[in-house]
């Protein structure tokens, strides 16, 4: 069953830095869309700068300065039609989005959460996936459901619980 599984997962380093993070997040991704059951998925992994990241913020959602994690949804699957997570996970086919992660805004949580910068990236990475797969994270519910979710993966991938990490 695993052989019908088609994931096409590009990590992309457009700013300075080491090409080192990309093999972690490319198994966190695919581990998330495993999980999930997803049987086909074209994601790109974009790193950039928090300059690139403020503006994409600002052009995109309408709010100044850098975020951590931007997701862009490219595909036609239904999961965007329904409000109950569990009934759309059952009707993904195929996703295909676009992941944008802040190299420099990882450094600095990765600083202060005490982890390597590749386990920031791979939160971050794992949260768009999330988002393209249905998760929210506007109520503090639905916050606290992706978050144990991503920790969950990224123990899975060997880089252990680094949501809960974050300092107090």
């Amino acid at each position: 069953m695993e052989d019908e599984l088609r994931y096409q997962i590009e990590v992309t380093l457009a700013t300075n830095g080491s090409n080192d993070h990309k093999s972690g997040i490319r198994q966190a991704v695919e581990t998330a869309l495993r999980r999930h059951k997803v049987r086909g998925a074209t994601i790109n992994i974009l790193i950039v700068d928090d300059l690139e990241m403020a503006r994409l913020h600002k052009t995109h959602l309408g709010q100044e300065g850098p975020t951590d994690v931007l997701a862009f949804d490219l595909g036609d699957d239904p999961i965007t039609e329904h409000g109950k997570i569990e009934e759309a996970r059952a009707l993904i086919r195929m996703i295909e989005g676009e992941v944008v992660v802040s190299l420099d805004t990882a450094r600095r949580e990765a600083s202060q959460r005490s982890h390597p910068v590749e386990a920031e990236l791979a939160l971050y990475a794992v949260h768009g996936t999330l988002h393209l797969l249905g998760y929210k994270d506007e109520s503090e519910a639905d916050a606290h459901r992706m978050h144990v979710e991503e920790d969950e993966i990224l123990v899975e991938v060997g880089f252990g619980p680094t949501y809960s990490r974050s300092p107090k």
